[in-house]
């Protein structure tokens, strides 16, 4: 017998034995989403990597989804805490750093570490440079500006005013 013998709805699902339908004779693109019961596809049912970031929907993952130390379901953190990873695949809550006056000392500070580039303009005042910080050795043409006028005395060298 062949396909154009058989009639338009003569093969209902009662003659198809169980079994008898193997994905090699599933049409690509034959089973979309209507043909398929809710909660019929589980977790086992999916490949590993077959769902990416792109699939997921805004807000989906949120911390009851992710795993805390010991690999428990994470509570919802405080307001203004940041969320950091273990190093093990979990993930927990911590209040975010803060620096109080004092904290950051020159040992704490590596060599090169403050440039001329991570210095704010004007970050430097006169009431942070030490006495005879600048002299006239320090000060080259080159390096003034042509409308700035730098006076010294001359007896030690000392900077003593600017103007322009």
């Amino acid at each position: 017998m062949t396909s154009d013998k058989v009639t338009d709805n003569a093969i209902t699902t009662v003659k198809i034995t169980d079994d008898a339908v193997i994905s090699a004779k599933i049409v690509d693109n034959a089973i979309t989403s209507n043909h398929i019961a809710n909660a019929s596809i589980t977790s086992i049912d999916i490949a590993p990597t077959a769902i990416g970031y792109t699939h997921l929907s805004n807000a989906i993952i949120t911390a009851p989804v992710l795993a805390g130390s010991g690999n428990l379901a994470m509570t919802n953190g405080n307001n203004g805490q940041h969320l950091v990873s273990n190093a093990d695949g979990t993930f927990s809550w911590a209040d975010p750093f803060t620096i109080t006056d004092g904290y950051i000392t020159l040992a704490k500070i590596k060599a090169g570490a403050i440039s001329e580039s991570t210095l704010a303009d004007n970050a430097i005042t006169e009431s942070k440079m030490a006495d005879n910080a600048i002299t006239t050795v320090k000060i080259t043409p080159h390096k003034m500006a042509i409308s700035l006028i730098i006076t010294f005395t001359a007896s030690n060298n000392r900077f003593i005013s600017v103007g322009k």
